[in-house]
């Protein structure tokens, strides 16, 4: 089956990355450079250096999306901006006061187009559903710890001579879906105000058609009172 056939085309170059970043390298020198310019304030769980960045497909639009993967972990880059606000740093001024958060994905949703296409009429290897020539450091996923314990949350798992194999389900997915979102309105701290938050979540990262199917009960607020929208995406530098 070609890899690439329903996948958009989408080109690296209009991101605004540099070379090391669009390789994949995750140094120091991706983030400090000379010149403040270049200056970035980051929120993440472990050390920098235990990470590499990569552009993968993001799991609702299709579109390139900057994720750093770990060995134990796959997160996501936001950036939060509160407009213009500068930060004093030793003896200079960085113009760019925004913070870049590394925030936890579950990679069953990051899997979720590769296991739509491969893996929903037969089981195939973790390695045969990790295929996308636009992005091929999907591939990378499959050393990652905590990909291969999420695939039970939306797949059928079978041994097939000695090689595990998973098949999509999507009943699996959406008694995952919900069964989190029980948990969360179960907590102390959930509130409210949280539904919001957490539908929004939802449907910045489900299909249209994976979305409908999950029954919320969520009341979205109008547009006037709604909060500003300060995450966004981290695609660039």
């Amino acid at each position: 089956m070609n890899s690439t056939s329903s996948f958009p085309k989408l080109s690296v170059e209009e991101l605004g990355l540099d070379k090391k970043c669009k390789e994949g390298r995750a140094g120091s020198d991706c983030y400090q450079q000379n010149g403040q310019s270049f200056t970035r304030f980051i929120v993440s769980y472990g050390e920098l250096h235990e990470k590499q960045l990569h552009l993968l497909r993001h799991p609702k639009t299709g579109s390139a999306t900057l994720y750093a993967i770990g060995n134990e972990r796959v997160e996501e880059l936001l950036k939060f901006d509160d407009g213009f606000r500068s930060v004093l740093l030793g003896n200079n001024v960085v113009s760019n006061g925004s913070l870049i958060l590394f925030v936890p994905v579950s990679p069953v949703l990051l899997l979720l187009p590769y296991l739509r296409k491969f893996a929903k009429d037969d089981y195939v290897s973790l390695k045969e559903i990790l295929v996308d020539d636009y992005f091929p450091s999907i591939k990378l996923l499959e050393n990652v710890k905590a990909v291969k314990s999420s695939l039970k949350h939306a797949c059928h798992c079978k041994e097939i001579s000695n090689i595990e194999t998973y098949k999509y389900s999507e009943s699996l997915l959406m008694d995952y879906i919900m069964n989190k979102i029980k948990l969360l309105r179960k907590s102390d701290h959930y509130k409210s105000d949280c539904d919001r938050a957490v539908c929004g979540i939802l449907e910045e990262n489900l299909p249209a058609d994976i979305l409908r199917l999950v029954e919320i009960d969520f009341v979205h607020g109008g547009n006037e009172d709604a909060p500003s929208n300060k995450r966004r995406k981290k695609t660039g530098f």
